[in-house]
């Protein structure tokens, strides 16, 4: 397989030291740099085979990660291939595009397999809708004298709407047990009342006297609840004769001066 040839041709370059240079060195000072170069490499080949694991395991982020990072620390054009298989397993087209062109980009490199896949990576980017930027609209202008209208925040308050919601708890009630007691009283007229001549006893009412009170107490309520939401509104709208004021640009000595009228 092509993927595990190349890491593993890049696990195997990672091991050598970089080139000595052709100038000569004192020799404690060349021992120094080869052994700073051979620490770097070192370290770079623990990073590459961090990212091998995570790349085969299809954990291609954290691959990805390792793969840069010893990079960074090698600088060697091959790992460039590692890179564009992670970024193109993540769907990172032009990412990948880039690697593997920086891959085969060096002349050591046998493009020959991979120029195809080079092609259909740039046909996929290609094919990739792009968003067209979302340009910003431009903030209205407005112009000396130009009067704009300004709400108040005003609205119906809290004591308000309670009011009238009990109101209409206190009408549901009347409706409810008023139209009970009306029940109850035409069964007690045909049982016990004047539709058969006869007197019902208190107990006989208990029901009736029951459904009345709780309809007078259902009427009381939406009474006193409505007048008092009637008086709130009235209230409120005396503190605030307008809802909207007007705020007007007047041109002055240094551009503009802003007027409030209400």
């Amino acid at each position: 397989m092509r993927t595990a040839t190349a890491l593993t041709f890049v696990l195997a370059t990672l091991g050598h030291p970089a080139p000595a240079s052709s100038q000569e060195e004192p020799a404690a000072e060349a021992d120094e740099v080869a052994d700073a170069a051979t620490e770097t490499d070192a370290l770079a080949q623990r990073h590459f085979e961090t990212g091998r694991a995570y790349f085969d395991r299809g954990r291609y982020e954290q691959a990805l990660a390792e793969f840069q990072r010893a990079f960074e620390l090698s600088g060697r054009t091959v790992l460039c291939y590692n890179l564009y298989l992670a970024h193109e397993r993540l769907g990172n087209l032009a990412e990948a595009v880039d690697n593997l062109e920086r891959y085969l980009a060096d002349e050591s490199v046998d493009s020959s397999t991979l120029q195809e896949r080079l092609a259909a990576l740039r046909e996929r980017l290609e094919a990739e809708p792009r968003e067209a930027p979302v340009e910003p609209e431009p903030p209205e202008r407005v112009l000396p004298g130009d009067a704009v209208a300004v709400a108040d925040g005003g609205g119906v308050s809290a004591p308000v709407v309670v009011s009238f919601a009990a109101a209409g708890v206190g009408v549901v009630a009347f409706g409810v047990f008023g139209g009970l007691a009306l029940a109850e009283d035409s069964r007690l007229a045909s049982d016990c009342g004047a539709d058969v001549g006869a007197h019902c006893q208190p107990d006989d009412l208990s029901t009736l006297q029951g459904y009345a009170l709780a309809a007078d107490i259902g009427l009381g309520l939406a009474v006193a609840a409505g007048v008092l939401g009637l008086v709130l509104v009235l209230a409120e709208g005396e503190g605030d004769d307008s809802g909207v004021g007007e705020v007007a640009l007047m041109p002055g000595l240094g551009g503009g001066s802003l007027q409030v009228g209400f």
